[in-house]
């Protein structure tokens, strides 16, 4: 072989070879890559793992909070129920009770208007004159005469009294 031929045998050999160290290069580039990626993959795959798992419990818990929330509902309906029948029974407690307040009110005016205005205790027998009132009974009549002679309804006085029978 003559020189030339070995030069450029030489030549492309060591092309060949930059070639060879380059791709070498180029390969352990692209293996880092590649190994970079694969724990980008890796963190991407454990990161939807733990969101799925999240969401399955977070599912589980909103089942379970909303079953809670269903159950705390009827028993309010039922405790409403209570309280409305509550409210009811209460309501005719009232009634009884108006009526009964209605009732003594209705005998105070009966008494009030037979009894004595003075002293409530006795009853009215006694006549004023000249306007006629009949308001008193008469051992408040007397009372009323010894001190300022007046009627107690109209206040004019009185010129004397007589006892009635009702």
């Amino acid at each position: 072989m003559d020189t030339k031929t070995l030069k450029y045998y030489k030549d492309t050999s060591y092309e060949r070879l930059n070639r060879i160290n380059y791709l070498k290069e180029q390969l352990l580039t692209c293996k880092e890559q590649n190994s970079l990626l694969q724990n980008k993959l890796n963190e991407l795959q454990n990161r939807e793992i733990k969101i799925l798992t999240d969401y399955t419990k977070n599912a589980s818990l909103s089942d379970k909070y909303i079953n809670h929330l269903e159950i705390l509902n009827d028993k309010l309906k039922q405790e409403l129920k209570l309280l409305e029948e509550s409210n009811a029974s209460y309501q005719k407690i009232l009634d009884m009770k108006n009526d009964i307040i209605n009732m003594y009110y209705q005998k105070y005016n009966l008494e009030s208007n037979t009894n004595c205005a003075v002293c409530f205790n006795k009853p009215k027998d006694v006549i004023f004159y000249p306007c006629k009132h009949i308001s008193v009974c008469l051992e408040c009549s007397n009372i009323i005469k010894e001190t300022n002679n007046k009627c107690v309804i109209c206040r004019e006085d009185i010129e004397h009294s007589e006892k009635v029978y009702i």
